[in-house]
């Protein structure tokens, strides 16, 4: 609608402040599409025409492209995530097979390595 000149967009910034639907000058002829032009000459908006505008903004505007980029990233980082807290195990019994072979015992209280559990 507001590139139909139906609506103006005040924008500061990245934010959207305001949206106001255009006044039509008098003797313009017809309104445009989705705005109706009452009696006491206010504009009343067609909220089908505006419903379907926004539905169109929306499943056009590459969502399901940033909903897989987002995904996989998601996943990148899941999978770095599991390959550290692999490399820890490995690098803590590494440690405990150097400190046996060393003669060196555990702290008191010192636990053994630990094992990730399943991740979610």
């Amino acid at each position: 609608m507001e590139r139909d000149g139906e609506l103006v967009r005040e924008i500061r910034g990245k934010r959207t402040y305001r949206i106001t639907a255009v006044d039509l000058p008098a003797g313009s002829g017809e309104p445009a599409s989705g705005v109706l032009e009452t009696p006491a000459g206010r504009l009343q908006v067609d909220y089908d025409v505006l419903a379907r505008y926004l539905f169109r903004e929306l499943t056009g505007s590459g969502t399901p492209a940033v909903i897989q980029e987002l995904t996989a990233e998601q996943q990148r980082i899941a999978a770095e995530r599991d390959d550290y807290a692999r490399r820890l195990v490995l690098a803590r019994a590494k440690l405990e097979e150097l400190r046996a072979q060393a003669g060196i015992t555990p702290a008191p209280g010192a636990s053994s390595p630990a094992r990730p559990g399943p991740r979610r």
